[in-house]
């Protein structure tokens, strides 16, 4: 006899047993989610991809997650990017104007922390993934950036507070980067869970939730400018006329609202269960193939060791052929017990387990690709504040602080964020077959092209304001290379956060969130060893350098064409020909795909299997190709049908969420690129041309708005594409 309890059947003997029900509840708890799935004719009620409520049982679908759970999580990601763009933003002036360091120091200081703040997500995703769970984890983070918050405002106040030590520097340079390294502290677990458990409110089974989870990333992306926006307008002012400890103290306040807002959502989220460490079972494969490295793979890969249900890892994943060297690690052998119950995880792992680790790895070119553009990013918070100290910043009977220029950058992306949504999406759809409109790496390289220009841009200005030095030319031509900068990042951040997103395996999603986060920490770590390095080769000789405390006597300009050229380069070299060669991802779109079924690509071939396919009819062959089974050599040399859809395909199952469709993509991004291109020449040889009074700083502004179209196109896509 069965009873029905919320919509699930329990069989009255256990109702009646509770020590037993507390054991099989305990056994549920370490199972994988897959596990705790509704019946078919539940998921109009309840979701059907395994996520809770707050009190661990199934997700009821009207009352939990979507949007109303989503503003709780948008809401606290408004006040934490607040406060964060409110120490970033105008962080290198602090620490050359209170704590009296130079140019080159406060660069490399403000590269440093932001690079630690983009690195310890990692540790962040570890313990969501592993420990505390996404919801804990953002709750514990989120207080310690508070108090990380409530230490930088002491420094601050310090000149109020203890008179005794003013003219002490060490003190306050110790308080301060103490409250600057616990709000890094506090980044760590913000950054890769929020977004990630933002998605989750999404049920991945459900078409309509689907579509949506796409938009969520985009709105996501625009929240976390209007916060920057406020900061960049109200609070760097704010700080520059009427005090630091004001200046702080305000977003630390707001912080501590975001925090109270964002436990008052606790019993509407949708919850994932915790799994299995991930660093653990990415490392148990690792020990398991170099154990095992005498052993010979088998030629037949049903041969290697894989459960016979999908009960451990909640999925399995089909086998793939790069990176053999793994698949050693589930060779049985003869003389173990290969029982799940018994068989040593440290020389025997599954299929699945190995293919999860092939999936990170396949995703490290295109991870490697988003570093130059971040070094140009970075340039915001740096080389371009120092820029904008030496213009004039007049603007009618108003002073503009150097700082606030980012607003550019931030109205680039919230004009470029709802453009791309609702119009570029749909056009390129229409061309491109792609339910995204553009695929990843094409908004990538979008991005890393925008960043050209804007590098491009902002040398031009550096040469015209050193020739204008006496005359003091307006800050406000640097607003259009902010504004190029946002619509870099449009491109680039929002599909990188995808990219990530969708690419990760399922049990680590968090951490597949932070390698894009990761990609921003050693960009910033970069930044600063390029300063160090240029600033050490130019002052050999005892000459000025490039970047010198007065900027009059330097070669600023150099530097900027130096970033401009190696994004260009690197654009060139790793994006431009996955435009020409390559196919698609199609309307799932996902990193899983092509882990799953591109058994035929190396690493490199990831670039182009993303890209998206051209019109060219040889290219198309090429990528015909890819679908004839590897393991049969004679199939090689048949002719391929002309309708994709009559290729072999697996039926998309819950084992396997991913599945491959064939679409026609061609690339648009070369005109993308060449008309901002053709704008900066003819701003060069007219407007240039014609300046005979002080420049106005707002010829500055479209380049950082051509930063939030790249920035857009990339990062939201690298966003979704790391979590799925």
């Amino acid at each position: 006899m069965r009873v029905a309890v919320r919509g699930w059947f329990f069989p009255t003997k256990l109702l009646k047993r509770p020590q037993a029900h507390m054991d099989a509840r305990a056994a549920d708890e370490e199972r994988p989610l897959i596990h705790h799935l509704p019946p078919q004719e539940q998921c109009s009620q309840y979701t059907c991809d395994g996520t809770v409520n707050s009190d661990k049982m199934p997700a009821l679908k009207q009352s939990t997650g979507n949007w109303r759970a989503c503003f709780f999580i948008l809401g606290a990601e408004f006040t934490q990017c607040l406060c964060f763009s409110a120490v970033v933003k105008n962080l290198v002036r602090y620490l050359t104007s209170v704590l009296q360091e130079s140019n080159v120091d406060a660069a490399q200081s403000v590269s440093t922390w932001i690079g630690t703040c983009f690195f310890t997500p990692l540790i962040g995703a570890f313990l969501a993934d592993t420990f505390w769970g996404r919801y804990k984890t953002v709750v514990i983070c989120l207080s310690v950036y508070t108090i990380g918050m409530l230490v930088l405002t002491i420094s601050a106040s310090l000149p109020f507070l203890l008179h005794d030590f003013y003219n002490n520097g060490d003190i306050r340079r110790v308080v301060t980067y103490l409250g600057l390294y616990l709000i890094a502290l506090g980044a760590g677990g913000i950054k890769p869970c929020i977004s990630a458990l933002g998605a989750d409110q999404f049920d991945g089974a459900d078409p309509v939730e689907r579509v949506t989870k796409g938009s969520f990333f985009n709105y996501y992306y625009f929240t976390n400018n209007m916060g920057t926006l406020l900061s960049t307008t109200v609070l760097v002012w704010v700080q520059d006329n009427i005090g630091w400890d004001v200046g702080f103290a305000t977003p630390m306040l707001l912080m501590g609202f975001g925090l109270s807002m964002f436990v008052a959502g606790k019993r509407v989220y949708r919850y994932r269960k915790l799994g299995r460490s991930p660093l653990t079972r990415v490392s148990q494969v690792v020990v398991a193939a170099v154990r095992n490295h005498s052993l010979k793979l088998p030629d037949d890969s049903s041969l290697l060791h894989e459960l016979p249900s999908p009960t451990e890892g909640g999925y399995r994943i089909q086998h793939t052929t790069r990176f053999r060297f793994l698949d050693k690690a589930a060779i049985p052998s003869d003389g173990d017990d290969n029982s799940p119950a018994q068989r040593n995880p440290w020389r025997l792992c599954t299929v699945s387990q190995v293919e999860e680790l092939k999936m990170l790895l396949r995703v490290f070119p295109v991870w490697a690709s988003l570093l130059v553009f971040f070094v140009v990013t970075a340039q915001m918070s740096s080389t371009l504040i120092e820029q904008s100290t030496a213009m004039d910043g007049r603007v009618g009977p108003f002073t503009v602080p150097p700082a606030s220029l980012a607003t550019f950058n931030v109205v680039g992306v919230l004009i470029w964020v709802p453009v791309y949504d609702a119009v570029l999406v749909p056009l390129a759809r229409r061309v491109t077959g792609n339910d995204r409109g553009l695929s990843h790496l094409q908004r990538i390289g979008v991005g890393l092209a925008l960043s050209a220009v804007a590098m491009a841009y902002s040398a031009q200005v550096e040469r015209r304001r050193r020739r204008l030095a006496a005359e003091a030319m307006s800050m406000m031509w640097q607003a259009p290379c902010y504004l190029v900068l946002g619509m870099a990042e449009v491109f680039t951040s929002i599909g990188m956060l995808e990219f990530f997103y969708e690419g990760s395996p399922e049990s680590m999603k968090s951490l597949g969130t932070s390698l894009a986060h990761l990609a921003v920490a050693t960009a910033n770590y970069l930044n600063s060893g390029v300063l160090g390095v240029v600033a050490a080769a130019t002052t050999r000789g005892g000459g000025a350098g490039w970047i010198p405390d007065n900027l009059d006597e330097g070669h600023l300009d150099y530097f900027f064409w130096m970033m401009a050229l190696l994004s260009h380069h690197f654009h060139c070299i790793c994006i431009f020909p996955a435009f020409i060669v390559g196919s698609t991802l199609g309307t799932g779109g996902t990193l899983c795909t092509s882990a799953l079924r591109a058994d035929q690509f190396d690493v490199t071939d990831l670039l182009i299997f993303s890209a998206g396919a051209t019109s060219n009819p040889e290219s198309k062959g090429r990528v015909y190709w890819y679908n004839k089974a590897k393991e049969s050599p004679m199939k090689r040399d048949s002719r391929l049908p002309d309708d994709s859809s009559t290729l072999h395909e697996l039926p998309l199952t819950s084992e396997s969420n991913c599945k491959t469709h064939h679409t026609g993509e061609f690339s648009i991004r070369v005109a993308l690129c060449t008309i901002p291109m053709v704008y900066s020449a003819l701003l060069e040889s007219k407007c240039f041309a014609a300046m005979t009074n002080a420049m106005s700083i707002m010829w500055h502004a479209p380049s950082y708005l051509i930063f939030s179209a790249a920035e857009l196109f990339d990062c939201i896509g690298m966003i979704e594409l790391f979590y799925i």
